[in-house]
């Protein structure tokens, strides 16, 4: 009877420990991404958007693209809506990056709004960008587009994904490259008149003008953002 009762006993025990533990991870892994977590800005004429730049590295693995708002939205909608031109690469002229305040990036996975103190920069952060304006309730609005980063993630044909319709009088288009495993690129291209599932780029690293050119026979695109230095190995 003593025997069953110690081994009942050993048992709740374990059972109770196993629970803690489990909560412990549960816990862990919920505030797993708090960080610096930088951002790249862009328009499409009439919303603000904010992407966040992933690496193949936690807790930056992820590419994340939100609806934002901000106390200087019309000032940064105009400074970063690019006139069309043959200047390459243009983006770089007008390239406002975003560094908030350390968050949980766990709460843009999961879609939640929140505001985060943030400081904007004049070109890329980690890269020579110059502090321009900051804002104390730089607010992230809605979630536009998600997807979970991998090195050794492949993605079938498209590449390309279109997270939004189009929002203005002039029918732009969000597409957005859905990185691949290493080397790769990020992107953000503006357009108009062009089918996402045709679009190709011949090289996994594609330069400036060869991804320009995949868009040749758009009616109209933009690059909004490119990036390789960070997906290649």
């Amino acid at each position: 009877m003593k025997a069953n009762f110690a081994f009942l006993l050993l048992l709740y025990c374990l059972i109770v420990s196993f629970k803690s533990i489990a909560k412990e991870v549960k816990h862990f892994h919920a505030h797993s991404r708090v960080g610096m977590h930088g951002m790249v800005l862009f328009t499409d004429g009439v919303e603000l958007y904010a992407s966040h730049l992933p690496l193949y590295h936690a807790p930056h693995d992820y590419q994340l693209i939100y609806r934002v708002e901000t106390r200087y939205e019309k000032e940064l909608i105009r400074w970063l809506t690019v006139q069309e031109s043959d200047s390459i690469p243009q983006y770089l002229n007008s390239m406002i990056t975003l560094l908030p305040a350390k968050f949980d990036l766990n709460k843009l996975i999961a879609g939640q709004t929140l505001s985060v103190p943030s400081q904007l920069f004049f070109g890329h952060f980690e890269r020579g960008g110059k502090k321009w304006l900051k804002d104390e309730n730089f607010k992230f609005v809605s979630l536009v587009y998600k997807r979970a980063l991998s090195s050794t993630q492949h993605v079938s044909q498209p590449r390309w994904r279109r997270i939004n319709k189009a929002t203005n009088e002039q029918g732009i288009q969000i597409l957005v490259h859905q990185i691949q495993a290493s080397p790769s690129f990020d992107a953000i291209v503006l357009v108009r008149g062009c089918e996402a599932e045709r679009l190709q780029v011949e090289v996994n690293v594609p330069t400036f003008t060869q991804l320009s050119n995949s868009f040749q026979d758009c009616e109209y695109s933009q690059i909004a953002y490119f990036e390789t230095q960070d997906f290649i190995k």
